[in-house]
């Protein structure tokens, strides 16, 4: 079990060998077999529990650096995420043998298969806070991007499990096939080959269908991505005296670039340090505001620099003047051509769940108080002949696929605008990336991503990572962006792998029950 775990642990952003996670879940498979269905459920738990902690383990950093929570509360609060995320594998581990004995009993070489819908779809539909997922760790694998454009993660994380399960029944049945003299008569022996044939099933139509990029000159576009490094010791000040610093220095980076070089310049989710003020261009000039002035600079920085397109991050007030979490956009004079709210907002961080019924929680430090937006991101720039249309998401809310795909519209680009300060030097930045990367590939559409620390980023339509700034570094990535016309399926239809083998797991379940007395001798 404890193998399973660091294998696992390894394929993700630590050591990051995303191809341990094709057999991370072997050991743990075959050591369940035998077990009780309370054992699978503790194993299963602890398990996850050793799992989640291992790559979380940057909750206590980010608590303690961020809020009022005392040391001690902020380990509580990951051990209490891992204990609920650990949940899912423990209810996988219960559930795989009434799968694994139900499809076995009619066709045992279909078991590994019902054993990979069964953790895809607990996967899927376990609520959790920060959705990474088993496929994941293939994001940079080739053909990942493929089988992203097909049907999504869900996909990808079935082919993984599927492995798994392969692996395992082939170690479990490996005296049986080394005795017979015809292993592939045996329904043992074919379990191996039923897994092969559907990964050819799944990966004929995934390349068939996959998007490619276009080869004309004119459906490419140069953006400059700027990665300000605002650091967390300048974060965590807040001040109106850091924050002029921080103007000073998006201001200065914005200046610099190159006039009429770029088609769009991106500047991070918290880039823009006060509070815009979108009317910043129908204000009298008499006595302007510390923020209208603020604003104006940025205007004034876009005009008499790249003098193009600029879509950049900060927080704003609205009419009621509640806190919203935007990205503006500007034109090349500077002028406010529209802006975007975000609308998934992050837990603990950017508001605090529950505090209406406990509103103590509502004076813990470093806890915002955001409000979301309820309107979908839509920018459109001059692209080189006609418009481009992009959609824009803000840090968090990329992680999701649906809401990525419902709000992207008639969208050639995605932007990503970001802040992973408070995660330090830790994985979490590599992860949050690995996770947003999928919806390049689900949506055949390139994903710029601009982060305030790091990691900045552009992909290509297939998720791949083209060019990236390391974490802590102040710059610019100049990137050439290949457009797309083509559709992915997933875009086109949505998710309907993950409803289809939810209905067959279902299945499999309510036929163990039945015969529970045939396949266990006694009830389950």
């Amino acid at each position: 079990m404890f193998g399973s775990a660091v294998l696992l642990v390894l394929a993700f952003p630590t050591t990051e060998v995303g191809p341990l996670a094709l057999l991370a879940l072997v050991p743990l498979l075959v050591a369940v077999r035998t077990r009780s269905r309370w054992q699978r459920f503790r194993m299963g738990w602890l398990f996850g529990f050793a799992v989640e902690l291992a790559l979380f383990r940057w909750i206590p950093f980010t608590m303690t650096e961020m809020t009022s929570i005392a040391g001690p509360l902020t380990w509580l609060m990951a051990v209490a995420y891992a204990l609920w995320h650990g949940l899912r594998f423990a209810l996988f581990l219960t559930l795989a043998e009434p799968v694994w004995r139900a499809v076995s009993s009619r066709a045992a070489w279909l078991a590994p298969v019902a054993v990979a819908l069964l953790y895809m779809v607990v996967e899927w539909l376990w609520p959790v806070i920060f959705p990474w997922a088993l496929g994941h760790a293939l994001w940079q694998a080739p053909g990942a991007g493929a089988l992203l454009a097909l049907q999504g993660v869900p996909l990808l994380t079935f082919v993984v499990a599927l492995v798994n399960a392969g692996l395992a029944e082939l170690w479990l049945h490996r005296r049986e096939l080394q005795r017979a003299p015809d292993p592939a008569s045996l329904s043992a022996g074919r379990a191996p080959l039923s897994v092969l044939v559907t990964l050819v099933i799944v990966f004929v139509p995934a390349f068939a269908l996959s998007p490619s990029e276009s080869d004309r000159a004119e459906d490419t576009i140069r953006v400059a991505i700027v990665q300000p490094n605002f650091t967390l010791a300048e974060k965590k000040k807040a001040n109106m005296t850091t924050r002029k610093l921080l103007l000073d220095r998006i201001e200065a980076q914005i200046r610099a670039l190159p006039r009429d070089t770029f088609d769009l310049v991106i500047a991070s989710e918290g880039s823009f340090p006060m509070w815009w003020r979108l009317d910043a261009d129908t204000v009298s000039d008499g006595a302007p505001s510390a923020m209208i002035s603020a604003t104006r600079r940025i205007q004034q920085a876009v005009a008499a620099g790249p003098h193009t397109h600029a879509i950049i991050g900060g927080l704003r007030q609205d009419e009621q003047q509640r806190t919203r979490n935007s990205a503006v956009h500007l034109g090349p004079d500077g002028k406010i051509l529209g802006h975007y709210d975000k609308q998934t907002l992050v837990p603990f961080s950017e508001y605090m769940p529950f505090v209406d019924l406990f509103p103590a929680l509502g004076e813990i430090r470093g806890v915002g108080n955001v409000l979301p937006g309820d309107v979908p991101c839509a920018f459109e720039i001059a692209g080189r002949g006609q418009p481009l249309h992009i959609a824009c998401g803000i840090c968090y809310e990329s992680m999701f696929a649906d809401l990525t795909r419902a709000d992207a519209g008639n969208a050639e680009v995605l932007v990503n605008l970001t802040i992973d300060t408070w995660f330090g030097t830790s994985t979490a930045p590599r992860m949050h990336l690995m996770t947003q990367a999928s919806r390049a590939a689900e949506l055949g559409v390139p994903l710029l991503r601009s982060a305030l620390t790091g990691i900045s980023a552009q992909l290509d339509i297939h998720g791949r990572l083209v060019a990236a700034l390391p974490v802590d570094v102040p710059g610019v990535l100049a990137a050439t962006v290949v457009l797309s016309h083509d559709t992915t399926v997933f875009r086109s239809v949505g998710q309907l792998f993950a409803p289809a083998g939810a209905a067959l797991v279902m299945l499999a379940l309510i036929d163990a029950f039945i015969r529970r007395k045939t396949l266990w001798g006694r009830a389950a």
